[in-house]
């Protein structure tokens, strides 16, 4: 007998930094909110508080920041500077890539049969295992 139980907890992807667990959640509304970023709306002398916005935006609370920027200020015992916060920035990018193409792959697998004609298994074992006809 083969007992097979999904749970939420299966389905619920999240990321966590310096202790501080944020759920990735590719919902209808939150694609929304991401596409209303403007970048033109972002001056020179207030670069910084933008991208403080948008790091809340993107991990999908209001207080992610703040609540990052104490985490390694109690962690670390030094000021959260701009070395930690781009590397928080290139960590959150690289695990959306992550997830982003851990979709694709599942997509693209429930899409396309998984079996090899003929023709590809020909072209892909060129040894002895199969002849040319």
């Amino acid at each position: 007998m083969n007992n097979r139980v999904l749970n939420v907890n299966d389905i619920e992807n999240s990321i966590e930094i310096f202790g501080n667990e944020f759920e990735l959640e590719f919902s209808e509304n939150y694609i929304n909110k991401l596409r209303s970023v403007d970048i033109k709306r972002i001056e020179e002398n207030n670069v910084f508080e933008q991208l403080k916005e948008l790091m809340n935006l993107i991990l999908n609370d209001k207080e992610a920041y703040n609540k990052i920027s104490k985490s390694y200020e109690e962690q670390k015992g030094k000021e959260f500077g701009l070395q930690a916060f781009i590397r928080v920035y290139e960590f959150i990018f690289n695990q959306y890539v992550e997830e982003m193409n851990n979709m694709n792959k599942k997509m693209s697998g429930m899409m396309k049969p998984n079996y090899q004609n003929r023709e590809q298994r020909r072209n892909n074992y060129r040894g002895n295992k199969y002849r040319r006809y």
